[in-house]
């Protein structure tokens, strides 16, 4: 069966690359060209956006006929992102749940002067030491502070790992916060991104990160050589990166 489909054109102004907003049967899909081998599709949270990257000599008909046969799988995995249970809105108040590698821990605040402080001094309790008076931003910065020197403290113990076991060398490293990714790669530049929320998740969430984008040093796209690595490396990879998915 032919499926219509219909396009709009723009520039990305970041990188030059040419964008196509793609619509097949009702579906809305972001179309970036690249220098790539294979198609790549990327369902986003929390609104179900569908993104494809596809191989710069590929066709608009062709890149449709590819969404097509991805429908079905495009349309299960837009159910299961829009339906997922948001994340709270924090107050940064005691009583709250908040994560550390993978544990909910009770937040105790306490109010005293001095410089902000956080610590975790048994199995159930994160004590968050703060000025008094402070407000909800100061709060929230005193705790991702903490959440951010803590990953940094243990990504260079990762990289330095996989490095020797991938045969790859990292030339820098960064934290930050992404709405849609775990992490990223920059292939000729040989740098890492990694997201800050991967500090809530069990170690071995992180580590897969890690090693997800170590392997991208040696392999660009996620083709067949992408999952020999991984299957290589990390027999596991697959069921950690749906956890990921899934919110675990």
């Amino acid at each position: 069966m032919n499926i219509p489909y219909r396009y709009r054109s723009r520039r990305k102004s970041s990188n030059h690359l040419k964008s196509h907003t793609l619509i097949v049967d009702g579906i809305t899909v972001e179309v970036t060209r690249k220098n790539i081998k294979n198609i790549n599709f990327t369902v986003y949270p929390p609104d179900g956006h569908t993104h494809v990257t596809a191989p710069r000599h590929m066709s608009m008909e062709a890149i449709s006929a590819a969404i097509t046969e991805r429908l079905a799988w495009i349309r299960h995995q837009q159910t299961k992102v829009t339906s997922k249970i948001q994340p709270p809105e924090y107050q940064y108040v005691s009583g709250e749940n908040h994560y550390f590698q993978g544990k909910a821990y009770l937040l105790k605040v306490v109010e005293r002067p001095g410089t902000p402080k956080v610590v975790i001094s048994d199995s159930t309790t994160l004590y968050l030491f703060i000025k008094p008076q402070s407000s909800l931003l100061q709060r929230e910065k005193a705790l991702h502070n903490w959440y951010r020197h803590q990953l940094q403290t243990l990504l260079p113990i990762l990289i330095n790992k996989w490095e020797t076991i991938l045969s790859v060398k990292v030339q820098e490293w960064r934290v930050r916060k992404m709405r849609t990714k775990w992490g990223s790669c920059n292939f000729k530049a040989g740098r890492i991104w990694v997201n800050l929320e991967l500090i809530k998740k069990p170690l071995p969430c992180l580590e897969y990160v890690v090693v997800h984008e170590l392997a991208h040093l040696i392999e660009q796209s996620h083709g067949k050589g992408f999952t020999m690595i991984m299957d290589n490396v990390m027999p596991q990879w697959k069921t950690i990166s749906k956890q990921l998915a899934e919110g675990q």
